[in-house]
């Protein structure tokens, strides 16, 4: 056991080291004004940007039907009683994230950018921090005139409420699910709806290109022809990024390879690939982008990948 630890140690190691730093997006810097929030009523429905990100917002007022928003708003309203619209840029956590002030909040699909006007643009998602909004819980408890009670009268019905994290780099397949309410499971007692912050990794979105970004969507159980029934929103915080320096950082961090786990083949974008098993033994090699792997034994790999430049990356590998 000690010779396979050690293996995958000494493998890992040939990872580049690089200078990085941390930056934590959490919306406190923002102003909001006597509302609490702002969805971009005095923002002329232009998008926001703070610490190097930018957040899309769609705002419009009409005499007959008031105000109209979408996309990102941020605030500092904990009202978790209150169900109508008028509460709908409440936490249902009762807080920010890390006990914090201020929170973003989404309304429909959107995306989360990268500024591109930084001066260092080398920068990667590494997560964020997500929960419900107060106006949605209760509606997912308890219905409404536009929506169903998760679960249905017998609490049996397979009801479920989530956000899909996506890169816009369309040469990158991964995405990530986070389910806010999910009441699939045939035991009801595992059923549940999120009610504080939760932290989702995005690592696997990054972009091979420079200036990436990530769209965000809603899907629910709950929907008609006009689309979901469920009210979309979500409270977002602590996004944080990986910072890097460098553009041989940026080339370490581009290689990759999916899917994972895999069963016949992965695909990557190095020019050279290495397999070894967990106990250091060279297994396969390859200078493709396709690499087939089902003669392989199920179970843990190390895949090395090094690029044009010479710089390597390792990553775990599993094979069903």
């Amino acid at each position: 056991m000690k010779k396979i630890v050690l293996s995958i140690a000494t493998l890992l190691s040939v990872n580049v080291m690089v200078k990085a730093q941390t930056v934590v997006v959490d919306f406190e810097t923002l102003t909001v004004d006597s509302t609490g929030y702002e969805n971009g009523k005095n923002l002329g429905g232009a998008p926001f940007k703070t610490q190097g990100l930018v957040f899309e917002n769609f705002y419009s007022y009409d005499t007959t039907y008031g105000a109209y928003w979408e996309g990102w708003a941020y605030s500092n309203n904990v009202d978790t009683a209150t169900n109508s619209y008028a509460n709908q840029y409440s936490t249902i956590a009762g807080k920010g994230a890390n006990n914090s002030t201020q929170f973003g909040i989404i309304y429909k699909n959107t995306q989360l950018k990268f500024d591109t006007s930084v001066a260092n643009p080398y920068n990667f998602f590494s997560s964020l921090q997500i929960t419900n909004s107060t106006l949605a819980v209760l509606d997912m408890q308890n219905g409404s005139g536009f929506s169903k009670k998760f679960g249905g009268a017998t609490g049996n019905d397979p009801d479920y409420f989530y956000v899909k994290f996506k890169s816009t780099d369309s040469s990158n397949p991964d995405s990530v699910v986070f389910y806010l309410a999910d009441f699939r499971d045939t035991n009801n007692t595992n059923d549940y709806i999120v009610k504080t912050w939760q932290t989702v990794n995005l690592t696997s979105l990054n972009s091979i290109n420079q200036f990436g970004g990530i769209n965000i969507s809603f899907h629910s159980s709950d929907a008609g022809q006009f689309g979901i029934n469920t009210p979309t929103y979500a409270c977002i915080d602590n996004i944080l990024l990986d910072v890097t320096v460098g553009n041989e950082t940026k080339r370490a961090k581009q290689q990759k390879f999916y899917p994972n786990p895999a069963t016949t083949y992965i695909t990557t974008n190095a020019t050279t690939t290495t397999i070894y098993s967990v106990d250091g033994v060279l297994v396969k090699t390859s200078n493709t982008t396709t690499v087939n792997i089902a003669d392989l034994a199920n179970g843990y790999y190390v895949v090395k990948m090094t690029n044009e430049a010479g710089v390597t990356t390792t990553q775990k590998l599993i094979k069903q």
